[in-house]
């Protein structure tokens, strides 16, 4: 999850090595299981990442809802998984889908695709699935590329959220239609045209070219591009004498400074815009740092892969069970009690009642 792909990069004309960007310490496998069709679709992804028994339903909140996640133990795909991708997405996904009686699947030499029962699942819906080596080139650029950018913004970690918000974006770099149709014509399966792989089997040594050597050449100092405030007020101080001391002779140093000090201005210039675009980029990626803290945490048992829809009913029942209020009985109401009445007493003379 944690691997960089091979960029260009913009370095100092100065530089005579190879700048190195660090990889990210996580080197944690996990298997992406895609298909694509040569006119030009693809089926929805299948994921398969590295974990014992649960699943954590916050992978699932920001996927497609055809998405699939499932795990195993060591991140790869096994002949059970397989054989689940064949009968439950990929069998149901292309069915109404086929032109004709048959399908042909193209695969590579996974021995998950090389299983009795695999093959016979395939007989029993008219599969044809002759093996053939394929790559994803293009995905893999592009998720190392996003892998790449993560890694100039300080993250030195890829885990499983990280992934799942990368590889979706990569994917739609890569999946343009033409895009898939430029991969099935450049093997030679669509249209069919074995000579686009004979061709590449021709080895053509190259001689590589040679470093541009180091000249000892120096420039005087006001010709120099200033890479500093120092360095440019300094050159303005030497420009000033010029204009002063002008001469038909100093006419050129005089251009040539002006110049430089204008390439000075246009790459501070170029600075702060990268610089605002960096900053921004941090800004951005804090802010997914927060939401991914915010995402569920809650677990589920795994007995199969498990769709973004289906993940998203379990994550809304634990919200409803969550906010369900508990009614509590209310007790039973007690007569309303009255204050005593004093008893009356009759007088034993008058026989008037007065109160005791």
């Amino acid at each position: 999850m944690g691997l960089c792909a091979t960029a260009k990069v913009i370095t100092g004309s100065d530089r005579y090595t190879w700048p190195k960007l660090l990889q990210p310490g996580d080197r944690e496998w996990v298997t992406a299981i895609e298909a694509v069709n040569s006119t030009g679709w693809a089926l929805p992804s299948y994921i398969i990442f590295k974990a014992k028994k649960y699943m954590w339903l916050g992978w699932f909140e920001d996927l497609p809802a055809n998405w699939i996640i499932n795990i195993s133990d060591n991140g790869w795909t096994t002949d059970k998984i397989g054989l689940e991708w064949l009968k439950l997405h990929f069998i149901p996904l292309t069915n109404d889908r086929s032109i004709g009686k048959y399908q042909m699947l193209i695969l590579d030499g996974h021995r998950s695709h090389l299983t009795a029962e695999f093959d016979c699942i395939c007989t029993k819906n008219n599969i044809s699935p002759p093996l053939d080596v394929g790559y994803f080139a293009i995905l893999k650029r592009y998720y190392g590329q996003l892998v790449e950018q993560r890694m100039r913004l300080g993250f030195n970690h890829i885990d499983k959220f990280d992934f799942l918000t990368a590889f979706p974006k990569a994917r739609t770099m890569a999946y343009k239609a033409q895009n898939i149709w430029n991969s099935f014509a450049a093997t030679g399966l669509v249209p069919f045209n074995p000579d686009r792989v004979y061709q590449q089997l021709t080895v053509q040594l190259k001689t590589p070219t040679p470093p541009p050597s180091r000249s000892s050449d120096t420039q005087p100092s006001c010709l120099q591009t200033p890479q500093n405030a120092r360095q440019f007020k300094r050159q303005m101080t030497t420009i000033g004498k010029q204009i002063s001391q002008h001469t038909e002779n100093s006419s050129e140093v005089f251009y040539k400074a002006i110049t430089q000090a204008s390439k000075a201005y246009e790459t501070t210039m170029n600075d702060l815009l990268l610089s605002r675009k960096e900053n921004h980029d941090l800004r951005t990626a804090h802010e997914k740092e927060k939401q991914k803290r915010q995402k569920s945490k809650k677990q589920v048992s795994n007995e199969q892969g498990i769709s973004t829809e289906e993940a998203q009913v379990l994550i809304q029942d634990q919200i409803e069970a969550s906010q369900a209020v508990t009614t509590v009985p209310a007790e039973p109401e007690l007569p309303v009690s009255h204050p005593p009445v004093r008893c009356q007493f009759r007088c034993s003379g008058c026989g008037i009642k007065e109160r005791g």
